[in-house]
């Protein structure tokens, strides 16, 4: 076999991969260059409501809030990326504490675009429902003025510990 008419195929695979990544180059330079905004990242993955009982809770904030003639509070992926941040690490040292949220309101992240923030935790088995997670946190008065509260937007996260315990975490926002 002739290798001048026939380059091997790692060899073709190779120069396709840099004709692509030298035209992905232009494409951005090009962009830049006419002063284009550079499209948004990939949301992360916790931005949407992707687990039914997580859904179930957020339902439930917005229904309690109805019932006192409150209007519902949106979906923030931010807010739902933080709280499993914090669930997370709840679960890694098996331990309630609330975040510091003066200074996470200050951070480059919320200072521009948050005026308040609130946060409702939770410790529970396994078998907790949405609707049993709900009933704790609007049965206690602190939890309570978190749902009913001058918010705007919510996220919610859980994980699970290794002893299998849930980790839940209600983060409440208000934008500017």
């Amino acid at each position: 076999m002739d290798r001048t008419t026939h380059p091997h195929p790692r060899a073709r695979r190779l120069r396709r991969l840099l004709a692509i990544g030298a035209m992905a180059l232009g494409v951005t330079t090009g962009a830049v260059a006419c002063g284009e905004p550079e499209p948004p990242p990939p949301p992360p993955a916790c931005a949407s409501v992707h687990d039914a009982t997580i859904q179930r809770v957020y339902d439930r904030v917005n229904i309690d809030r109805a019932g006192q003639g409150l209007g519902p509070l949106e979906w923030d992926g931010d807010l739902a990326c933080n709280a499993q941040d914090w669930a997370d690490h709840l679960a890694s040292i098996t331990t309630l504490v609330h975040q510091d949220l003066p200074a996470l309101l200050a951070s480059p992240g919320y200072a521009g675009t948050w005026n308040g923030l609130g946060e409702n935790l939770l410790a529970g088995n396994t078998g907790m429902t949405g609707d049993t997670m709900a009933d704790v946190w609007i049965n206690s008065p602190h939890h309570r003025d978190n749902i009913l509260g001058p918010f705007t937007s919510v996220g919610v996260a859980m994980t699970r510990s290794p002893d299998g315990r849930l980790w839940v975490v209600q983060e409440f926002g208000r934008r500017r």
